[in-house]
């Protein structure tokens, strides 16, 4: 955007010359006791062009400016536009929670304290050229001060962005050791079951163990292998333990629950499985005319879990196989 001195100004000739196509760096120009500053505006984030600012010093002391006007107080109202985008910022870093919001105040930040600095380096040079100006050391002295706030804000904003970056970081790390963990348990338990699920899929094909059968007519143990039964007693005994020495009632026609039903009355009474024996009453008994039902309906549909072949009730005579009757043809 090229940037042209207003044609009422009067000033020396070297100075319209000395102005390109585009607005260039911040500078100051001194010629024939005028002096001419060039500045920007404050940058807006995103936008690499910069807008110019002319302020003129005729050899009289007088300011002229495009565009806050003719008097001493335009050099100081383009300061103050810094010094409130300054506090502006200062406010979002204090709101500022996560990274984006500090990303995006350090790229706010850094233009406008390059710009501020610039400021400075001509406001300086200026002083220099023009050394009985009070305006102008107080003006620059201004400028200091808000360059000074900028890199702090600017520091702050970095550091705010590095915490907050190595936190989420560390958060992750967090994160990921947990689901390693849980992974990891996740292992044992697949290590202990399946060896424990195939080992149960093979003692059931032995032992014909038909659990799913079981489970629905709550039959756990009738006509189930003496090894099996064997391993509840076990089980129970050293669950409520109770010593080997104690003998073993009878246990016929008694499922599994009946089984830990002794055991547990064995413990709580503190009396021997004998004894405890007179409490339970089994289901062969409390349904048994549900059991001789089921089981005459087993009766040569199912396989025998107790012996080998076709199960078979009590008594039960084995079928007879039918005699094939050949007719003759009619031809």
């Amino acid at each position: 955007m090229r940037l042209s001195i207003p044609h009422d100004w009067q000033v020396p000739k070297t100075f319209r010359k000395r102005l390109g196509d585009s607005v260039g760096r911040q500078r100051a120009m001194l010629a024939e006791g005028h002096l001419l500053l060039i500045l920007h505006e404050p940058p807006v984030a995103g936008l690499a062009e910069r807008t110019g600012r002319l302020f003129w010093r005729d050899p009289e002391g007088s300011w002229r400016s495009k565009p806050f006007g003719d008097n001493p107080q335009a050099l100081m109202r383009h300061v103050s536009e810094f010094g409130d985008r300054v506090e502006q910022l200062e406010k979002e870093w204090q709101s500022a929670a996560s990274a984006a919001d500090y990303y995006r105040l350090v790229q706010t930040v850094a233009p406008l304290h390059r710009t501020v600095r610039h400021l400075y380096v001509v406001l300086q040079e200026a002083r220099e050229l023009i050394p009985d100006d009070r305006d102008l050391i107080n003006v620059r002295d201004h400028v200091g001060e808000i360059e000074r706030a900028l890199e702090l804000l600017h520091g702050d904003a970095r550091n705010g962005l590095d915490y907050t970056v190595a936190h989420q970081a560390e958060k992750q790390s967090q994160r990921s050791y947990e689901m390693a963990v849980a992974a990891h348990r996740l292992n044992l338990l697949a290590a202990t079951f399946f060896p424990l699920a195939t080992l149960s899929s093979v003692y059931a094909a032995v032992f014909g163990m038909m659990l799913a059968h079981e489970r629905e007519h709550g039959l756990h143990g009738i006509h189930t292998p003496q090894l099996f039964w064997c391993l509840i007693w076990r089980q129970y005994r050293d669950h409520f333990h109770i010593p080997d020495s104690q003998s073993r009632p009878d246990d016929s026609h008694w499922t599994g629950a009946e089984i830990k039903s002794c055991c547990r009355l064995a413990a709580l009474l503190d009396v021997p499985l004998t004894q405890a024996a007179h409490h339970v009453v089994p289901v062969a008994v409390t349904a048994s005319e549900a059991v001789d039902k089921l089981r005459s309906w087993a009766s040569g549909r199912c396989l025998s879990a107790s012996a080998p072949g076709i199960f078979r009730k009590d008594g039960e005579p084995l079928p007879k196989a039918a005699r094939r009757m050949q007719r003759p043809s009619n031809n």
